[in-house]
């Protein structure tokens, strides 16, 4: 009898301790992770156009209060769900004019679980940052970063663990080790090398018994390819900064499988991660969802951002910059020939990256880029004028060519002009907007000699029908001496997202040495530059000099 009691007794105990869900268990828990990449302060919808049935259409996408409504959603549909960001979730003008207040508020209303902060974060500074991160009630984490601001060091922690449906999951950050060249963050922030940082991070989350390693990444596709392969213990890495939309399963030198994701740029999109955790990740699902009308809204953040919505738009309309001169955006002459507008909007982007002592040879931009078919009047300068001239969004790629790549590339744009029996057919040519703007360059054109021509696949070159041989001179301009371009020397060329991924049949882009996204976008380089040089009196100054008339088609 006292033996059945003293059984009884130990049952008791045990039946009254706590019970924990253990990764262990037969029984796997449903995990959800939702993902937002680059959201660059899109906090509204906003349209974009998409192609349906074959014809293009144009919807209003994303917004804060759809990524909510999706968020919940995903709630209901598993036993436990994280939010998280990879950063680049502040941008200017918006960023600029509100301090990125809204953004956060608005995120915690979101129910963000954590972020790891992006280059574009720090574009105001370091102390505009620490401003608008006081306001979060998400956590902030970067594990390679060295900072000796004490605000700064208060906002952003090396790594968080979270409890989520029984499972205790750790999670830490990495930062570009190119942060200091891509973003005003001055002397308060050094960066470590994320990959030795990874390991210490795993090191530190294991020793605290977690069931699961996350990630969070503002580093790229490659670095983070490159760190599911050799930094073990991860899980999951959740990446972002190079706009791309990503699932792959990538297999660890030690055999185990890492999952990588990304959910593109702008808050188009969101990335939805299902999977089932036994002590492993099983049956992993990715789906990024289009944030159009078919998506929910949350009422009580679309309420909150209205008034900056409104504030907003009015403040559109105010100047940014000034200029003394006319600015020529009409298609006879940005399509065709040298424009003062070309000159400044390339113009500007060398000196911002210059000005960050960025090594830069020169830019160049397809006048298809730029719009209005107008001239801009002198005088004062608007955002909303800005971005009626450049509505794409596009950001600034850095390219390193060869002098014979960059002088193809001429080539191209000077096949664009068509000359009657000039022996290459418009099928086989880029059409008139891939005509280059440039700067930092300069270089002669023979439109009565042979255009280049080519049998295109999309934007590969299937065969070169001809090289082209209409430029005769071109030259760089090094320590304000004009030195011609060498085939065999390499150089460091700015140009747009379009132009770099192969678009208006500059193919030759692709096969650039090393290619690497900016994630700056061309209206906030151009507003850079015309906050700090107004007034501005662009010219025409001889970049591109054509020795015959071009006849039109």
């Amino acid at each position: 009898m006292h033996f059945v009691k003293r059984i009884l007794a130990i049952l008791a105990i045990f039946l009254a301790l706590p019970v924990f869900v253990s990764s262990a268990q037969n029984v796997p828990v449903k995990m959800g992770l939702l993902v937002t990449s680059d959201l660059q302060s899109h906090i509204f919808p906003f349209e974009t156009t998409i192609r349906n049935n074959g014809k293009k259409k144009t919807i209003q996408v994303g917004g804060l209060g759809r990524i909510s409504a999706l968020a919940e959603k995903l709630r209901q549909e598993t036993d436990g769900t994280l939010v998280l960001s990879t950063g680049d979730d502040l941008m200017v003008p918006f960023y600029e004019m509100f301090k990125g207040i809204p953004e956060i508020k608005a995120m915690n209303m979101a129910g963000y679980d954590a972020i790891t902060p992006g280059n574009h974060e720090f574009d105001l500074g370091v102390r505009t940052y620490v401003n608008a991160a006081k306001e979060a009630s998400f956590d902030i984490i970067s594990s390679n970063l060295s900072i000796t601001d004490s605000g700064l060091s208060q906002v952003i922690k090396p790594y968080t663990t979270k409890s989520v449906a029984g499972l205790k999951i750790g999670i830490f950050g990495l930062m570009t080790p190119d942060l200091a060249r891509v973003s005003n963050v001055g002397n308060s922030v050094t960066v470590k090398d994320p990959f030795s940082t990874a390991l210490e991070m795993v090191k530190t989350l294991k020793a605290q018994k977690v069931d699961m390693v996350i990630c969070l990444t503002h580093i790229g596709t490659q670095m983070d390819m490159q760190l599911a392969r050799t930094v073990p213990g991860i899980d999951i890495i959740v990446g972002g900064h190079t706009h791309d939309y990503l699932f792959r399963k990538i297999r660890h030198n030690n055999g185990k499988e890492v999952l990588i994701v990304h959910a593109g740029v702008g808050g188009e999109k969101a990335g939805v991660l299902k999977f089932a955790f036994d002590g492993r990740i099983t049956k992993p699902t990715w789906k990024t969802v289009l944030l159009d009308e078919k998506i929910a809204s949350d009422q009580n953040i679309d309420s909150f951002l209205k008034p900056y919505k409104i504030a907003f738009e009015k403040k559109l309309s105010e100047p940014v910059g000034a200029s003394e001169v006319d600015l020529d955006a009409r298609k006879t002459v940005i399509r065709q020939k040298e424009s003062n507008l070309g000159n400044l909007i390339v113009d500007s982007w060398i000196d911002w990256f210059k000005s960050k002592n960025n090594a830069v040879d020169c830019a160049v931009m397809n006048g298809g880029g730029i719009r209005g078919d107008r001239i801009y009047p002198a005088g004062n300068i608007s955002l909303k004028t800005l971005l009626e001239i450049h509505p794409f969004g596009n950001t600034v790629y850095k390219l390193t060519l060869t002098g014979e790549q960059l002088l193809r590339a001429l080539e191209i744009s000077a096949s664009t002009m068509v000359i009657p029996e000039d022996g290459c057919d418009t099928a086989y040519r880029p059409h008139g907007g891939a005509f280059l703007q440039v700067g930092g360059i300069r270089f002669v054109i023979d439109p009565n000699k042979k255009p280049f021509c080519a049998i295109y696949e999309g934007r590969k070159i299937r065969r070169i029908l001809c090289c082209g041989e209409r430029v005769i001179k071109a030259e760089i301009l090094r320590n304000g001496i004009w030195v011609p371009v060498e085939k065999k020397k390499t150089y460091v060329v700015l140009t747009n997202s379009w132009l770099a991924c192969g678009g208006d049949g500059y193919y030759v882009f692709n096969e650039a040495k090393k290619k690497e996204d900016t994630t700056f976008r061309i209206v906030d380089l151009l507003t850079f530059y015309l906050k700090k040089h107004s007034p501005v009196k662009p010219a025409t100054e001889g970049r591109i000099t054509i020795l015959s008339p071009v006849l039109a088609e």
